[in-house]
């Protein structure tokens, strides 16, 4: 799987990723970056084994042209505010 990452945010309570995976639904994606980071951060001693990272459900959205990848990527990169 090839995964191309064109922005990330990673908030105090919530994370923003806009790739590109042809292929793969958006929603497979999320689960997969949830599960990966998980286990990292378990790995690495941040959050403890009980710990409840995620909702069940986040969101998604499909982007079909360049103009809505660099209108996401914006978004990401500057529109949340203060870090």
């Amino acid at each position: 799987m090839t995964v191309a990452l064109y922005a990330l945010n990673a908030r105090s309570n919530h994370v923003h990723v806009v790739v590109s995976c042809a292929g793969y639904k958006p929603e497979k994606l999320m689960t997969a970056f949830k599960a990966y980071s998980t286990r990292a951060l378990r790995s690495a001693g941040v959050v403890s084994g009980s710990d409840k990272l995620w909702s069940r459900y986040g969101s998604t959205k499909y982007l079909w042209t360049a103009e809505q990848i660099n209108e996401a990527v914006a978004y990401v990169k500057y529109e949340q505010g203060e870090n």
